[in-house]
């Protein structure tokens, strides 16, 4: 694990309650799905409410079968600026990654897409998430991701299923039209990729510092921006520090 890098992501970043992040708040709101005001992701203990307990808190608001409502435990709302994706390639058995990310200050996206096992893991996951009080959402999958009691990470801003969540909703973005989708879709963190080379994509260039930043600016949102690809303590160093809110990483948070 990448010690400059954690030392990076325990420092503060944009608080919750600045106005570019309750801008970014505004967001979590799918138009063509509203859901009343007074329900929200929490992001730090997220807790999965019954079909009934949802009914009895919000009398009339349709709830399906295994949908999953979280409502706000106190404290207010917070994304972490540390962040590990998994990968069945590079790190195929995330489990003890996770343990030792530090409680309360890191999140956990989970691929893993072709692991026919991915449900398992993912149970696994969430249990650790839970005890070390850490973030997961569950990438392109969102019934897993409510099976789970997690949040899901959009790919370019697309939502996976018509099911809407209310724990955290990141994205994936590779260009600038995918960056405003994102914040349409109500994305509260946006990973732009891939920052610079990485082993996931060999041979591959990455953004740069420069083209990144722009990008990052030009798309206009108030969205918060992470950086993913090639991450760790030095990288991190190279982009803007009041752009780059958050850090995806495999290799420097494992």
């Amino acid at each position: 694990m990448d010690n400059k890098l954690l030392a990076w992501g325990m420092r503060p970043g944009v608080a919750s309650d600045t106005p570019m992040a309750r801008r970014s708040l505004s967001l979590n709101v799918i138009p063509r799905h509203p859901v009343p005001r007074d329900i929200v992701g929490q992001e730090t203990r997220p807790e999965p409410l019954s079909v009934a307990a949802a009914g009895a808190i919000l009398p009339g608001m349709p709830v399906r079968p295994g949908e999953v409502v979280f409502r706000r435990s106190g404290g207010r709302p917070r994304v972490p600026r540390l962040w590990l994706f998994t990968d069945d390639k590079r790190l195929p058995n995330p489990r003890a990654a996770v343990a030792r990310l530090p409680p309360n200050a890191a999140g956990v996206i989970l691929r893993h897409d072709a692991d026919p096992q991915r449900a398992a893991l993912g149970r696994d996951l969430a249990r650790i998430c839970r005890q070390r009080r850490l973030l997961l959402v569950v990438a392109g999958d969102s019934r897993l991701a409510a099976a789970l009691g997690a949040g899901v990470h959009l790919r370019g801003g697309r939502w996976p299923a018509p099911i809407r969540l209310r724990g955290v909703i990141t994205s994936s973005a590779h260009s600038v039209a995918e960056l405003r989708r994102a914040a349409r879709a109500g994305a509260r963190l946006v990973f732009l990729s891939p920052a610079f080379p990485t082993a996931s994509h060999a041979g591959a260039p990455g953004l740069g510092p420069l083209r990144w930043a722009a990008m990052g600016r030009h798309a206009g949102t108030s969205t918060r921006l992470a950086a993913l690809g090639g991450m760790n303590g030095n990288s991190v160093r190279r982009l803007p520090a009041d752009l780059c809110q958050a850090v995806g990483a495999i290799d420097a948070l494992s």
